[in-house]
């Protein structure tokens, strides 16, 4: 009798422990089954993101290219502008050249028309105190009229010159002065568009180190679970060895 109870007793506690057994296996295969389905998740996840990543790397790269070719466009604009600045300045000192010769050749028939004058004067005295004719005079008269008329219309035609090239020379200044106003914006947007794309570059770059921060963190939690259901799995194997040696004694 007593051996029986005894029998029955291990028994009832073979069967406990089978059914602990199955509980644990059950558990077991439901968190491998939840460890599989973190590594999928994780998997897409990183595919994901590897993909957004890629493109907005792409869009980066194809702004960043337009931006350069703007860039290298409006440069060749301000060495354009520039060049145009230049011949216009180099015009301007010619014919300011060209003017100052003027003025000096204007200067110089003033003086032999003042002494032609003087002589002229003396020669109409001489002519009047010998002819006294009206004609005479008259003819005189008319020269001096001409040679008058002359010499105002060259020096008018001078002054007339003189402001044109004056008006020519503060255009080019206002030139210059927008030219240095454009290229110090061109500096500025260039400066600006720079920190920008650094910026999301860096962005971009501190995204990808968290990505793999994260992924690193959750490869360490399946491996650490994997080796988990290992152990358990190889306690499991062991209790069911241990059963089947008592189910056979």
């Amino acid at each position: 009798q007593m051996l029986r109870t005894q029998a029955e007793a291990e028994r009832q506690q073979n069967w406990r422990r089978g059914q602990q057994i199955d509980q644990r296996r059950v558990l077991l295969d439901e968190r491998q089954q939840s460890v599989e389905r973190e590594r999928q998740i994780l998997t897409r996840e990183r595919r994901s993101l590897e993909e957004r990543l890629a493109l907005d790397a792409e869009h980066f790269r194809q702004e960043r290219a337009a931006w350069e070719q703007e860039r290298e466009t409006q440069k060749a604009d301000l060495r354009r502008q520039q060049d145009l600045l230049t011949l216009h300045a180099e015009n301007l000192e010619a014919r300011r050249q060209r003017l100052d010769r003027l003025r000096s050749e204007l200067e110089e028939t003033n003086r032999h028309s003042l002494e032609m004058r003087l002589a002229v004067e003396e020669s109409v005295a001489q002519l009047l105190q010998t002819a006294g004719t009206e004609a005479a005079r008259e003819r005189i008269d008319e020269a001096h009229a001409v040679l008058a008329e002359y010499y105002r219309h060259t020096r008018e035609s001078i002054i007339r010159q003189h402001q044109e090239l004056e008006q020519v020379q503060q255009r080019i200044q206002e030139q210059r002065t927008e030219f240095r106003n454009e290229r110090q914006l061109l500096v500025t947007w260039a400066t600006q568009q720079e920190e920008q794309f650094a910026a999301r570059d860096q962005a971009l770059h501190a995204e990808r180190e968290a990505l793999e921060h994260r992924f690193a963190d959750q490869q360490r939690q399946i491996a650490s679970l994997t080796a988990e259901n290992l152990r358990a799995e190889s306690r499991i194997r062991e209790l069911l060895n241990e059963l089947a040696e008592r189910d056979a004694e």
